[in-house]
């Protein structure tokens, strides 16, 4: 089992209270309102390319560098001021159609070594992963484990809680200031849904594996316009364009959630009315895993 240390530790109660909390706490940056983007098979564009592509766009690319290559593609990484982070990844966003590639926030600058020895979890290539995310029944897999009797189930509770709108990963949250250096992935492709296998986030913990990730994030993406925002050491943001707005939907999504990721329970609302309240109507969904 994956230990965490204690300021990760901290760093979890925190957000999970931040993720309850019925405003948007200050210092934390509102997600910029976002539009449906067009579908696009564009192939992604070599390094230089990308370079000037962002140049182009008056992004700054002195810290631009290649993250890891994979036989299926090269992801490219960019360091940016934790104060310019959500709107660089906006651009970054509205970018993909000629980039092919998604930008996804890793994080802290300083906590990268740590997310690449994460990665070292899991052996399979990326087209292994993402064969496996699109066969995977995500209904079956979900039913396995409300089943499992290991599992502790959620408390019902009562409808309590707001929904969110803020990103915390370009944040510390202990201090709730900027961080000095967040970096941002340029996946090798236009569909957000990849980014686990890519990244290779998951696989520790209760934390489901990269291609389950994937699978449930491919899942919402079609159900709810879900876009991958972050994969940031144990925490996972997501944009959602087209949000809950029953609550008997959001009751049933808080099921979903809860099965995919219990700590959002156990460690957040307590409850999983709680958790419903904060899904009806969000346009930002949040998960960590202790």
């Amino acid at each position: 089992m994956l230990s965490l240390h204690a300021p990760a530790r901290l760093r979890l109660a925190i957000v999970a209270a931040l993720l309850g909390a019925a405003c948007s706490p200050l210092g934390f940056p509102e997600l910029p309102p976002l539009e449906p983007l067009p579908r696009t098979a564009v192939e992604p564009v070599d390094g230089e390319t990308l370079r000037s592509l962002l140049t182009e766009a008056d992004i700054a690319t002195d810290d631009l560098r290649l993250l890891h290559q994979d036989p299926e593609g090269e992801t490219w990484r960019l360091v940016v001021p934790g104060q310019d982070g959500l709107t660089t990844w906006a651009m970054l966003r509205d970018l993909v159609d000629r980039t092919g590639r998604w930008p996804v926030f890793l994080g802290d600058a300083a906590q990268l070594p740590e997310m690449q020895e994460l990665a070292k979890l899991e052996p399979r290539p990326v087209a292994e992963l993402l064969r496996s995310a699109r066969t995977l029944d995500v209904s079956a897999w979900l039913e396995a484990r409300r089943r499992d009797p290991s599992r502790t189930p959620a408390p019902p509770g009562r409808w309590s809680g707001a929904p969110s709108e803020i990103i915390t990963s370009t944040h510390d949250v202990l201090s709730m200031e900027p961080l000095d250096r967040v970096v941002i992935a340029l996946i090798p492709t236009p569909r957000s849904w990849e980014a686990p296998a890519w990244i290779r986030f998951g696989g520790f913990n209760e934390c489901p594996r990269p291609d389950e990730q994937a699978a449930i994030f491919r899942r919402w993406a079609r159900r709810h316009g879900v876009e991958v925002v972050a994969l940031s050491w144990d925490i996972a943001e997501l944009a959602v364009l087209e949000p809950v707005e029953t609550r008997e939907g959001a009751l049933a999504l808080a099921q979903e959630q809860f099965l995919y990721c219990p700590d959002v329970v156990h460690q957040g609302t307590e409850s999983l009315k709680g958790l419903a309240a904060t899904i009806q109507d969000a346009r930002v969904w949040s998960f960590w895993w202790d």
